[in-house]
Formats: structure tokens, sequence, C-alpha cells
């Protein structure tokens, strides 16, 4: 995937882990253990932490992966991500990736819902939760009427669909 990195990459002559000095907008001009820029694109050829955080990730969003194989140890990622200069840079990274994988299961979950044989509780899911978190405005009387009763008849409809399919199963 990445570059391979030795521990002895991530550790100072101090025997200390290193933060700050790895990334290049932290460094305060000593990149001589530099490793990544905080960029979404390479710069001055030190590695992109955001494209390289959300390429290890993806499939494996509890950063084991990442932690293990980027940086040789859990202990070494766990003092890198909570040092206080890179603090709110990988949590919104960790926010990034939480949509990623959330947006992930919703399709999945709508694939099924469509042409899969759980299709019935996987509509009644995407019916029953608002599965995007994002907060509505605030709706008129009239609009929340409208959406409930709207919720209302689609929970039928899915209900309907699931009776006619009972039937069919034990015809």
């Amino acid at each position: 995937m990445v570059k391979s990195y030795k521990r002895e990459d991530f550790i100072g002559d101090n025997g200390k882990i290193l933060s700050k000095s790895l990334f290049y907008e932290l460094s305060f001009n000593d990149s001589d253990r530099t490793l990544f820029t905080l960029k979404d694109t390479e710069v001055n050829g030190f590695v992109s932490f955001p494209k390289l955080y959300l390429q290890y990730t993806e499939d494996d969003p509890t950063e084991w992966t990442l932690a293990t194989e980027v940086f040789t140890s859990w202990a070494i990622w766990e003092t890198i991500s909570k040092t206080a200069g890179l603090k709110p840079y990988v949590e919104e990274l960790r926010k990034q990736n939480a949509i990623r994988q959330k947006s992930k299961a919703i399709k999945s979950i709508i694939k099924e819902s469509v042409d899969g044989k759980n299709s019935f509780a996987a509509s009644k899911l995407l019916l029953e939760k608002d599965l995007t978190d994002r907060k509505m405005k605030r709706l008129t009387k009239a609009q929340k009427a409208q959406s409930d009763a709207e919720l209302e008849e689609a929970k039928k409809i899915v209900e309907q669909d699931a009776e006619i399919i009972k039937l069919r199963s034990v015809k």
C-alpha cells in the first residue's frame, strides 16, 4: 500500500515516540524526521497523511491495520493520535471515515432492500430509522403531519407486501 516504515522511524534519539516532528506542517522547519504532510496531496515528497489514513481505514475502521502496518505498533499510533497538535486532524479524519462507513452500510441496506433475501427487514429499517444523522430544520405542523402520513403509508405498503410474501410461501 505505502512505503514500509520501521519502528526506528517513529522513535527519537532520546528513546521517546516522535509525534509533531513527523508532520511537515508541525515540524518547525526541522524536517530530518518528517515523513508525512497534513495536506490532501504530497508536499515536498512527504506522504499525504489524510490519504494514507483513509486508505488504511476503508476496510478496517478500527485503525488496527494503520497502526500496525504504518506506525509499526498500536502504542505508537495511540501516542501520535493523542498528541495535542495532531488530535484535531485525527478526529476530523475519524469523522470522515465514520461517515464513509455509514454510507457504505446504507448502500448495502438499500441494495438488500431491493433484491436481497432480507428485503422486508431492510426496507423496514430504512423506513423506521433516520440514517443520515443530519439535523433537519424545524418542520411546520402541516409538514410534520404530511411527513408522518407518508411514513405511515409506506409502512402499510411494506406490511402488505410482507403479507403477500407470507401467503405465497404458505401456498
